[in-house]
């Protein structure tokens, strides 16, 4: 059995929130909710919950104010957020766990589901500086991904390509680094900016600004000279992004 604070400025949202994971998470207790920030922080000091769900925007300050008065926490965070398709393009590509708004009972299950990985301590505050400065840009530059051998930090304009490898995904680097994910390729190419990653083939997720030439109707040559094959029907989609 995990414990839960649920933080959240709106009081039918909580309700919702509870209901939900009384229903489809039994295995999570929830001790109490709060709808501001500073009865939010007695809560967690009073119940040292292992989870927190936690509302980003608030009237009186978001999730991360919150997050700053509590530097050295033990809890995780799953937060929740209305739609948005900057703040959720943030969320992807800063690896932490979210829910939008109205809030999905099978993405609440699998986000639940998270909370059995291993709580990265010492790289959490890192995370959320990250998170805090993706959602501070128009278009978030750099992409955190947590691995078996701890959290990477990718600047994309480093990332080359990303290549299929049945479940898991292969992450190139300009500096001739690859990096295992346990994530898969529709993952990537949900999470990555669509201005600037293209998804040539079932196979291969590629920077835009990496690909030197169409060798021909089936073959793309990138800047390093990888040549790679274009799927079925990517040809004329490709050429009107290239534009």
């Amino acid at each position: 059995m995990k414990t839960a604070i649920l933080i959240d400025d709106e009081s039918d949202a909580l309700l919702v929130a509870k209901e939900l994971l009384d229903t489809y998470c039994p295995d999570i207790q929830v001790l109490g909710t709060a709808q501001n920030i500073a009865d939010g922080i007695e809560l967690i000091q009073e119940h040292a919950p292992d989870v927190v769900f936690l509302d980003i925007s608030m009237p009186n300050g978001s999730g991360f104010d919150l997050l700053k008065q509590l530097p050295n926490r033990t809890f995780q965070v799953i937060f929740v957020t209305a739609y948005n398709q900057h703040a959720v393009q943030a969320l992807r590509m800063s690896a932490v766990d979210y829910l939008l708004k109205p809030i999905d009972p099978d993405e609440l299950m699998e986000a639940v589901k998270r909370l059995d990985q291993i709580f990265l301590s010492g790289q959490q505050e890192l995370i959320m500086k990250q998170l805090q400065q993706n959602l501070e840009q128009p278009t978030a530059r750099r992409l955190t991904l947590t691995t078996t051998e701890g959290v990477h930090f990718i600047e994309l304009e480093d990332l080359i390509r990303i290549e299929a490898d049945r479940n898991y995904s292969r992450l190139i680097l300009a500096s001739g680094e690859v990096i295992v994910s346990a994530r898969n390729l529709g993952h990537f190419q949900k999470t990555l900016p669509e201005s600037l990653f293209f998804r040539v083939s079932q196979s291969q997720l590629v920077q835009l600004a990496l690909i030197k030439r169409m060798v021909n109707s089936q073959t793309v040559e990138l800047k390093d000279g990888t040549q790679l094959r274009l799927g079925k029907g990517m040809k004329q989609s490709l050429l009107e992004r290239m534009k």
